[in-house]
């Protein structure tokens, strides 16, 4: 008579979904970890109020996801975005934001990051975007999806693929403006410049404001200021 053995077979262990919150404002990086550690499938890692010391952070730490806030002293989340990204291509950046427009939220989708969660969604909500995002996929608010959509899907080249806030820009450089005078003449924040002409530059593949000021000048894009 022979005796069959039969192996218990255990549930596998599911890995936590690791993240990193970037904001100035201690106490929201606490309120956020406090309410995404209430879900079993989440662990926060860390957190980061200096955004200057943002990027070295999140090498170190290397998080499956980012909680970004965009608007942050010193560095803005758009530069955090450009300058972390390249370093962590398998880190998915989920921006924070009070409220941005639609040319907004297509900026950072080009620049990288995998969606837009508003400060003011719910705890729930917040939790299904990090989900969302750590596992390949876009979350963004209904305003901004079909313009997403349209960017993702809709071939597009070189000077064709800059937005209406980029080509302010670069007809701002081509004017021969600083940084400055052409974030005071669009009221933006020189920050948000500077992040603009990363992705133009990476765009166009220039990396100097002078070749781009040439070729925007002979498309006919800007010139010099009377």
């Amino acid at each position: 008579m022979t005796a069959t053995m039969g192996t218990a077979m255990a549930n596998p262990v599911r890995k936590q979904i690791s993240v990193f919150v970037i904001d100035d404002l201690a106490m929201l990086c606490e309120a956020v970890r406090s309410f995404l550690q209430g879900d079993p499938e989440l662990s926060v890692i860390g957190y980061e109020t200096d955004s200057t010391r943002a990027v070295e952070r999140l090498v170190m730490a290397a998080p499956d996801v980012v909680l970004l806030d965009l608007k942050m002293p010193g560095k803005d989340g758009m530069s955090v975005l450009l300058e972390a990204k390249p370093q962590l291509p398998n880190t998915h950046f989920l921006a924070l934001s009070g409220d941005i427009d639609t040319e907004q939220a297509l900026s950072l989708v080009r620049a990288g990051a995998s969606g837009v969660v508003l400060k003011t969604a719910g705890v729930e909500v917040v939790r299904k975007a990090v989900k969302c995002v750590a596992s390949g996929e876009l979350w963004l608010e209904r305003r901004y999806l079909a313009a997403v959509v349209r960017h993702l899907t809709r071939p597009r080249k070189d000077w064709e693929s800059l937005s209406d806030r980029e080509r302010q820009i670069v007809e701002g450089v081509s004017a021969g403006l600083s940084n400055r005078e052409i974030g005071e003449r669009l009221t933006i924040r020189e920050d948000t410049v500077k992040s603009h002409l990363k992705v133009v530059f990476r765009k166009l593949g220039i990396d100097n404001r002078l070749d781009l000021a040439i070729r925007a000048r002979a498309r006919g894009i800007g010139g010099p200021v009377n």
